[in-house]
């Protein structure tokens, strides 16, 4: 009942979210994302990262090679393993409960039978306790019990007819033989302090007489016997009343245990059908278990298939944000970043500071060393910058050409310290010009603004502004970081 109700919330939960979208590309998304949040939990989690999302938020600050198809199926298949681990685990477990129920089950089934057959015999003895022993003729099988100590044991009727007494002890041994005999179930009186050697108690009979003492109320266990398999069930016999009068041992009292009775049933019935019980239930979680994965397989291959034209798509509509030479933001980036962080500048009464950067002497490096060796330039500048750049919000793009912009959520002295940094970095690089003893080395020119967005202000007036910087540095030399406002120069 537990996995059909499980199974029925499952199914309607993939129905209700499937039934509420459409077709079109946002919606499939969104499909997706449900399914994936609600089925995959943990296991897309990892991957579920879109690329279009992942340019447009961290400014294609990396240059990684974008994972392909293959990749993602694979990351798809780990995707499912969660899933797949957490319903195989689940299945197991219902099947080992119900695998101990119906071992539990037929454990109390012969419980119930050993404890049926004990109270048949208890109230036989019972019967007899009431008259005082019954007399029957003597016989082969039934001869005078010399360990009763009763003057009448014996009498002789006015026919001649010799007769015994039997006490409940003796009669209880005598339905053990006989049911030894016809039913195959051994019945075994015994007490710690027998009258009869032979009602003695074995090992396990001990052990149960202990307890009965400690309060249990009777003892059943599975035992192995002559390679045969049987049911050991045994149940305590109390002092009553009707007792005493044979059993006036001193300490004796109404309510004591006397001792036990041991009953040995045969289990090949019981276990037979405690087999096919299991047998059907392994079958049925194992049909259980083949549908639960073949849906786990189906809904896979549906998102897997989806997913990956989702993520083919986003890759297309992500280059339209990045550089395809450096692999950085390119001038669309960085215009919709900028007037998204001079919004929230203003929103917030915080300041925006952008960076322009233009590399020194680019186009006589570019005509000396030819394109190839100008784009291996570019790409080195450009990751030097957007590995500068650190911070979310911050965005590293290439401008145009070899000149380059820089957005930074922070005021002046921030923008100025990082630029000086940069400068610095790409010095270190030592790329060699070539071409002139003045500078040996490729270097870069910068110019810094910063402004609290207001009314009078706008992206294309800082824009402006970090321009004039740009090109107060380079007309001073080049390799210099100048600010647009009042701040000390920077060498």
């Amino acid at each position: 009942m537990r996995i059909k109700n499980t199974g029925l919330t499952f199914y309607n939960g993939l129905k209700n979210i499937i039934t509420g979208c459409r077709r079109e590309h946002q919606t499939l998304r969104l499909v997706l994302k449900c399914f994936i949040s609600r089925f995959f939990f943990m296991g897309f989690g990892t991957i579920y990262n879109s690329p279009l999302a992942s340019a447009k938020n961290d400014g294609s600050r990396s240059t990684e090679k974008s994972t392909d198809s293959n990749e993602i199926k694979i990351e798809l298949w780990k995707a499912l393993l969660i899933p797949f681990l957490l319903w195989t685990l689940l299945v197991f477990l219902s099947l080992f409960w119900n695998y101990s129920y119906i071992n539990r089950n037929t454990i109390e089934l012969a419980r119930d039978r050993g404890n049926s057959f004990f109270r048949q015999i208890e109230l036989t003895r019972l019967w007899n306790t009431w008259h005082g022993g019954v007399y029957v003729p003597v016989t082969g099988k039934t001869q005078p019990n010399s360990y009763l100590k009763d003057p009448q044991r014996d009498l002789v009727t006015q026919e001649g007819t010799r007769l015994t007494k039997i006490n409940p002890a003796y009669m209880t041994r005598q339905i053990a033989e006989i049911s030894n005999q016809q039913n195959d179930i051994i019945v075994h009186l015994t007490s710690q302090n027998p009258v009869r050697p032979e009602h003695l108690p074995d090992s396990w009979e001990k052990i149960a007489l202990k307890s009965f003492e400690l309060g249990e109320r009777d003892k059943i266990e599975l035992i192995k016997k002559d390679s045969s398999q049987f049911f050991r069930y045994m149940a305590p016999v109390k002092m009553q009343e009707s007792c005493l009068k044979c059993h006036y041992e001193a300490g004796r009292q109404v309510g004591t245990i006397r001792g036990g009775i041991s009953i040995l049933l045969p289990s090949h019935k019981l276990l037979a059908a405690q087999n096919k019980n299991k047998n059907n239930l392994l079958i049925l979680h194992l049909f259980v278990y083949l549908v639960g994965t073949a849906f786990l397989l189906f809904f896979h291959s549906y998102a897997s298939f989806h997913y990956t034209a989702l993520v083919q798509s986003q890759k297309k509509a992500a280059l339209a944000y990045r550089d395809a030479l450096t692999g950085i933001a390119n001038r669309r980036q960085f215009e919709e970043t900028l007037d998204l962080e001079w919004r929230r500048a203003k929103r917030i009464n915080a300041p925006i500071s952008l960076v322009m950067i233009d590399i020194d002497h680019f186009k006589n490096f570019n005509d000396t060393y030819g394109h190839q060796a100008g784009d291996e330039c570019l790409k080195k500048v450009a990751e030097v910058l957007n590995s500068t750049v650190t911070r979310p919000g911050d965005l590293a793009a290439r401008y145009g050409g070899e000149e380059f912009a820089v957005i930074l959520t922070t005021g002046n002295r921030g923008a100025l310290l990082l630029a000086q940094k940069m400068r610095l970095k790409i010095t270190k690089l030592r790329i060699n010009l070539g071409f002139t003893q003045l500078e040996k080395h490729i270097t870069i020119s910068l110019g810094v603004a910063t402004q609290y967005p207001a009314i009078e202000s706008s992206p294309p007036k800082l824009i402006e502004e970090a321009d004039k910087a740009l090109y107060r540095a380079k007309n001073e030399g080049r390799n210099k970081t100048r600010y647009s406002g009042r701040e000390l120069y920077m060498r």
